[in-house]
């Protein structure tokens, strides 16, 4: 971006700064990670290290969307080829990801492209925002693409400030600090950041990228308890579903069950991960086919699970392990009660 677009200087940075991780100290494992594919999983992206896997897991999970339901890409092959998918393809994957994140936490209004004054990859232990530069892409999508696109390589690099890039282009996507503050709820005794604990990816974090709202909750709407509580105010495009909603910790609702692509972030307790569908789904289908995928799993086979509403689940034992997947998957009303088949891999617990 050179000089383009205006510097966020030392307030701003100081306040960027408390917005992410509060009073901690900045977890190396944001500042070293980039969007870079798998050897293994021809349309997976790797994270390196724990943490930022919701950001991650947004990104990987619009990627499938662009390569199996807007580009219709039919591997050549078993996708652990990873040459089973076109290269063109992943990056026009890639860049549409990117692009269609920033966009989404627009919400129909101008997207901003944050950079650092240094480009190049290196080992970082902490970062500062002092000295990196906003520009205003406005709303046109193809300007929003063509921007991503010329800084694609950085984006790329496997242990540069791509992730933490897109992070911070979405905060000043939505407005800057305030902006997404002014989204999440009040919690006591909670410093209200977007990096959490053990250098966790907020759910705040998830929503703003997801639909363009930091808000704290995922039922639909808003409710009144004494206190406001925000939850999801549309459809999302891309949606989520949880393990907490199955232990009734958590309740998501139909805007994110039922997005408007047959693509979700799954959120297992702390960790965020994807699955999808590699063609629109029908209202009515019996028998759904879904690809489970985790960027920090060290993923060297392709999940594939197969839904069938038409058969019983068998009755559950007291000392039956039953993989985590099945039962997050079954809090969908359309799956209640459905059969998962693994297909000959073993299901994850």
């Amino acid at each position: 971006m050179g000089g383009m677009g205006r510097p966020i200087d030392v307030g701003a940075a100081q306040r960027l700064r408390q917005l992410l991780v509060g009073s901690a100290h900045f977890p190396e494992s944001w500042c070293n990670q980039g969007f870079y594919y798998s050897d293994q999983v021809a349309y997976g992206l790797v994270q390196n290290n724990g943490g930022p896997c919701g950001v991650v897991a947004v990104v990987q999970a619009r990627v499938a969307q662009s390569l199996f339901l807007d580009q219709k890409i039919q591997p050549s092959g078993p996708v652990t080829d990873p040459s089973s998918i076109p290269h063109t393809a992943k990056e026009t994957a890639l860049v549409s990801a990117l692009a269609d994140t920033l966009a989404a936490a627009a919400s129909g209004g101008g997207v901003s492209l944050a950079l650092p004054p240094e480009l190049s990859e290196r080992p970082r232990m902490t970062v500062d925002f002092d000295g990196w530069r906003v520009q205003s892409l406005g709303r046109d999508k193809h300007a929003i693409r063509t921007a991503i696109r010329e800084h694609l390589e950085f984006f790329k690099a496997r242990r540069g400030l791509g992730l933490l890039a897109l992070v911070v282009s979405c905060i000043y996507t939505k407005g800057g600090m305030d902006a997404v503050k002014g989204d999440m709820d009040e919690i006591p005794g909670s410093e209200g950041s977007l990096i959490v604990c053990h250098q966790y990816t907020s759910q705040e974090l998830v929503s703003l990228m997801l639909f363009g709202h930091a808000c704290t909750n995922v039922f639909n709407g808003t409710k009144d308890l004494g206190m406001l509580l925000r939850g999801v105010p549309r459809q999302s495009e891309i949606g989520l579903l949880t393990y907490q909603e199955y232990t009734r910790d958590i309740e998501v609702g139909s805007y994110l069950k039922d997005p408007a692509v047959p693509v979700w972030t799954i959120w297992n307790e702390s960790h965020y991960t994807v699955c999808f569908a590699k063609e629109p789904l029908g209202a009515k289908d019996a028998v759904v086919e879904l690809y489970y995928y985790d960027p920090l799993g060290c993923q060297d086979e392709e999940y594939h699970l197969t839904l069938d509403t038409t058969k019983q689940v068998p009755e559950r034992g007291v000392n039956d392990l039953i993989p985590y997947m099945d039962d997050i998957l079954r809090t969908r009303a359309q799956w209640t009660g459905a059969t998962v088949d693994w297909n000959g891999s073993e299901g994850l617990l």
